[in-house]
C-alpha cells in the first residue's frame, strides 16, 4: 500500500469524490447572464423568468414582457401609471384568504433565485431570454403582432374553446381566459 505507484483503496475513493465534486461544480456555477442596470427593466426580466417555463421560447419571453407593457395605461388595470405599478399590483384571492401579486413571477422565489444567479445551465438560459425580452421591449416598444395581448395562461389550464394565440405552451389575448 505504502509502495510508490500504488494507491489505497481510500485513495482512490477520495479521488472519486473529488471528481464528483468537481463534476457537480460545474453544474453549479454561478449564471452569466447579466442583469439590467435599470432597475425596473431589471424587475421585467426577473418577473418574465419567474412566469415562464425553463423551455419556452424567446416568442413566449416576448410575449409574456409585451403583456406588462400593454397593461401601462390600460383602463381595464385601473390605469397604472408604470411598469412598476403594473408589476406591483395585487388582487385579493379568496382562495388563499390573502392579498397576491397579479404577476405571480413577481418577487416569488424562482424571481429571487434568477437574481441571485444560482441556476442550473437550463435555467440560466431562461433567464437569458427572460432579460433579451425585457430589454429589447423597454428599447423598441412592443411588437405589432403582441400590441392586443394584456392576458396570459398555461395553454392546458385554460378550455379548448378559449379564445387567444398560443405560442409554446401558453396562450395570449385580450381578456382573460
Amino acid at each position: 500500500m505504502g509502495t510508490t505507484g500504488q494507491k489505497s483503496a481510500k485513495d482512490g475513493a477520495k479521488g472519486q469524490v473529488d471528481e464528483k465534486k468537481c463534476e457537480d461544480c460545474e453544474k453549479k456555477k454561478k449564471c452569466d447572464a447579466k442583469l439590467p442596470e435599470d432597475e425596473t427593466t431589471k424587475k421585467v426580466a426577473l418577473t418574465t423568468f419567474a412566469e415562464a417555463a425553463p423551455k419556452s421560447s424567446q416568442a413566449e419571453f416576448d410575449a409574456v414582457v409585451s403583456v406588462m407593457h400593454n397593461r401601462v395605461g390600460n383602463a381595464g388595470f385601473g390605469n397604472p401609471k408604470d411598469l412598476d405599478a403594473v408589476l406591483s399590483h395585487t388582487y385579493y384571492d379568496r382562495r388563499r384568504g390573502k392579498r397576491m401579486y397579479e404577476f405571480h413571477g413577481y418577487q416569488n422565489g424562482r424571481y429571487k433565485k434568477g437574481e441571485s444567479g444560482d441556476l442550473d445551465p437550463a435555467e440560466c438560459e431562461a433567464l437569458k431570454k427572460a432579460i433579451a425580452a425585457a430589454e429589447n421591449i423597454a428599447k423598441n416598444g412592443v411588437p405589432a403582432e403582441y400590441k392586443d395581448y394584456t392576458f396570459f395562461a398555461a395553454a392546458s389550464a385554460v378550455g379548448e374553446n378559449a379564445k387567444g394565440t398560443v405560442i409554446g405552451g401558453t396562450i395570449f389575448g385580450s381578456k382573460q381566459f
